[in-house]
């Protein structure tokens, strides 16, 4: 504006369109950057919760007896003690430990454990074997838990006396 006239200046609105223009172009390849960022961000996203989720329900084995065992054929807990009336022994040829399992209701089932005998196999009160009944009639183990009399089991009276 010069002495009261306003001045058009044709340059400058050019000017001004060219940039915003340019601002699209540019923002809009910006969200264009984005996109593939979001969707690899997304597909990795759901990958974990899919692994996530298969480790969780392959790790999580149900316990039973024997007589469930024997009906369902997948991988379960088979809890119960050891049958020391019956014989165990260990193959060296196939690397495998074979024992007897007698569950809480009474009823009994072979069962061959992959590797050697779990430390402490003799002292244990319970055994607890993951595994799977095969068709053969053996409960085919991959692991096998047990559980050792507690020391402070043995002395209860002593532990009340102390305290």
């Amino acid at each position: 504006m010069a002495g009261g006239v306003l001045l058009y200046d044709a340059h400058s609105e050019e000017t001004e369109g060219f940039r915003r223009s340019t601002e699209q172009v540019t923002s809009h390849r910006r969200r264009g950057r984005m996109r593939p960022k979001v969707i690899i961000a997304s597909v990795i996203v759901i990958l974990f919760i899919i692994f996530g989720s298969y480790s969780f329900l392959q790790s999580n084995v149900e316990y039973t007896d024997v007589a469930g065992a024997m009906q369902k054929h997948k991988k379960v807990q088979l809890k119960g003690s050891w049958d020391k009336t019956k014989e165990s022994y260990f193959n060296p040829a196939t690397s495998q430990f074979t024992f007897y399992l007698v569950d809480e209701a009474g009823r009994g089932c072979k069962v061959v454990l992959d590797g050697a005998a779990p430390n402490n196999f003799e002292l244990a009160t319970s055994v607890v074997a993951k595994g799977r009944y095969m068709d053969e009639g053996y409960f085919h183990a991959t692991e096998v838990l047990t559980k050792c009399p507690s020391k402070y089991e043995a002395q209860p009276n002593e532990v009340m006396k102390q305290s």
